[in-house]
């Protein structure tokens, strides 16, 4: 039997999906920014450089992750396999925030790895400051959070309301 969906079921999939774009976008774009170690200054303004979580140490996850978000996702706007969407969604939405997290701590030392002319410690880098990429990165990572958690609330408290108390149930008996 064919059911129409509720907003509720299709609602946060389609966030997800939007999310996801946000966050691929987010990955292309400068992640942090920091002033030209050694670099001559002009005008009194120093050169920045940029660098965006494609040079991450973590790129190649943070790929599989949206990959993943993306294809749950849409597997879950199919109404197939509801379930196993939404523990897919719930578990790689969480990866993806502790990748954003992960990646943006610690003075960005993932995403900064081994520059050419970079002191040994990136502590002594002057300036580094969060950019754009991590903005719309993090931000897609919280709210895909957010809708997947809406997707599994909303899971639960269906899959909780089909189904019917033993006590309620009747048995016949043929004979």
């Amino acid at each position: 039997m064919f059911r129409r969906p509720r907003l509720l079921e299709v609602l946060p999939a389609g966030v997800v999906l939007v999310a996801v774009a946000v966050m691929s976008l987010g990955t292309f774009l400068p992640f942090v920014s920091f002033d030209a170690y050694g670099a001559l200054e002009t005008g009194g303004v120093v050169p920045r450089e940029f660098a965006s979580l494609t040079q991450s140490q973590d790129a190649r996850w943070i790929v599989v992750v949206l990959v993943i978000l993306g294809a749950a996702a849409a597997l879950h706007l199919t109404g197939r396999h509801r379930s196993a969407s939404t523990a897919a969604l719930l578990i790689a939405s969480l990866a993806v925030v502790a990748l954003g997290l992960l990646d943006g701590s610690n003075h960005a030392e993932r995403v900064l790895p081994g520059l050419w002319g970079e002191p040994a410690n990136l502590s002594q880098l002057p300036g580094i400051t969060p950019d754009l990429g991590y903005y719309l990165f993090l931000g897609g990572a919280v709210v895909a959070f957010a809708a997947s958690l809406v997707m599994a609330s909303t899971h639960l408290r269906r899959s909780s309301a089909s189904s019917t108390p033993l006590s309620s149930t009747r048995i016949r008996f043929s004979g």
